[in-house]
């Protein structure tokens, strides 16, 4: 093993019979040599870094820099040269993906974090070594304990996460186990890292080909996981696991790359017509992707919304025809005005049924291209992409092709709201039934890129216009 190691740290081509070892006996305390080329003087070096074991030389190959030995100092000592080749390895493969030179600080880097690896997890009890690692916790308790998590929501404790959220974190938490069984990094609880944070982001990023959005997503659920174990599971976290790692932020999106529809495309759809019994009987289903086009446009509906429609009431106050919802990503009561006389009816009658987001994407497509919204565009669009390991996933690509292409169940909800801002709705309404909680995340989604900054300047305007006397 020492050998194995000692050719990973350093090439054979500058391994003199001098330097050829990795361990080195100095009054018998066990130092570890690493070699790092120095750009400021060109030459190769090898500074030493004492591991705290001690051994007797006979227990120790000079020579060969191999540890021998069956005492459980000697097979410490053993463990330890393995940790340190994990580690190095580890760090070595996000090096080599940045582009990165081995230098000084980073074979201090390695070292450091596996001697604090390795004398770390002689301190971790039986328990915390069985399930102590985040992979096991993720299986064994959070998982399966979900509806009991404590956490606060906009100020507010709640027990239990939505079914939404609960399903989204158990997904990324079967996430990170895979990554854990083909990776073998499985970081323990009390010793994780900002680099075991980083090496999970690369993973989902070169292996896993995700966009920075959805990177962050998960990223910040495995912190927020990383809370979960210390403060309501009272698990030993790491408290400084962040320390040295930020979250990405994915860049803002340009209004250029947002699909919407227009007030005449959607009008086009609104206008066509099918037969009202399907060949199976029931409703056709293009008349039924109709309706729910026209529900979700004018409720500016989630898709996830959507296909729950069972949770809308329509109900008359003051004159007024008001659609209530609730918002499941949000867990809000959100109460939408109605106005076009056509969807109050198809709300009423109920004679659509939900389907499956996917399909009703294929729908959705269909009813435009029959609408002939036939003008050639270059956007963005969800295309196959193999990753490393062979396997295909759909991600955001260039594409050239038909308006209609683009039509997806985001697209109603992004055209209804940038076309109600234009026309002049207050943030205040558009927030109303957008859902979204601040007003920056409302304009970052419809594509006006407003900035918080930029908020507060036109709020300060309006201001000077109030009469404070």
């Amino acid at each position: 093993m020492g050998k194995l190691f000692r050719q990973q740290l350093k090439s054979k081509k500058n391994w003199t019979s001098t330097e050829n070892r990795l361990y080195e006996e100095k009054e018998h305390h066990i130092y570890l040599r690493y070699p790092y080329f120095d750009e400021n003087t060109e030459k190769w070096k090898y500074p030493e870094i004492k591991t705290g074991d001690k051994l007797p030389a006979t227990q120790f190959d000079n020579a060969k820099g191999v540890v021998s030995g069956r005492i459980g100092k000697a097979i410490k000592v053993k463990n330890r040269l393995i940790e340190i080749e994990k580690q190095f390895n580890t760090l070595m493969e996000d090096y080599n993906k940045q582009n990165l030179p081995i230098t000084r600080d980073f074979g201090e880097k390695v070292l450091a974090k596996a001697l604090l690896e390795s004398e770390g997890k002689k301190k971790l009890n039986k328990e915390e070594k069985e399930i102590g690692t985040l992979a096991a916790f993720m299986e064994k308790r959070f998982i399966p304990e979900m509806g009991k998590v404590k956490y606060k929501h906009n100020g507010v404790t709640k027990v239990g996460f939505a079914p939404n959220r609960a399903g989204n974190l158990k997904s990324m938490c079967e996430k990170f186990i895979n990554y854990t069984k083909e990776t073998g990094n499985n970081p323990f609880l009390a010793l994780i890292n900002a680099d075991d944070l980083q090496s999970y982001e690369n993973y989902l990023r070169d292996n896993l080909i995700h966009g920075e959005g959805a990177i962050r997503t998960d990223m910040s659920a495995i912190c927020a996981i990383l809370n979960h174990a210390r403060n309501h599971f009272k698990l030993p976290v790491n408290k400084d696991f962040k320390d040295g790692y930020s979250v990405p932020t994915p860049p803002r999106k340009k209004s250029t790359e947002i699909f919407t529809l227009s007030k005449q495309e959607i009008k086009g759809i609104r206008n066509l017509q099918f037969p009202s019994i399907g060949i199976k009987g029931g409703i056709h289903h293009l008349e039924n992707a109709r309706q729910l086009f026209l529900i979700q446009y004018i409720t500016a509906l989630r898709v996830s919304d959507l296909i729950q429609m069972d949770l809308v009431d329509v109900r008359e106050e003051g004159g007024a025809k008001l659609c209530v919802l609730w918002n499941q990503k949000t867990e809000k009561e959100v109460i939408v005005p109605v106005a076009d006389p056509e969807v109050l009816d198809i709300l009423k009658k109920k004679e659509f049924h939900n389907i499956a987001d996917t399909n009703l994407n294929q729908y959705y497509k269909e009813l435009g291209k029959l609408a002939e919204l036939n003008e050639e565009l270059d956007h963005y669009l969800l295309q196959p992409i193999e990753k490393p390991n062979g396997n295909f996933a759909w991600r955001k690509l260039p594409y050239k092709g038909h308006r209609y292409e683009f039509i997806q169940t985001h697209t109603l909800r992004r055209s209804r709201l940038s076309i109600l801002q234009k026309a002049g709705w207050s943030e205040e309404m558009l927030l109303s039934i957008s859902g979204h909680s601040k007003a920056e995340q409302l304009y970052a989604y419809i594509g006006e890129n407003r900035s918080k900054k930029e908020i507060a300047v036109r709020n300060y305007s309006a201001m000077l216009e109030v009469d404070i006397a």
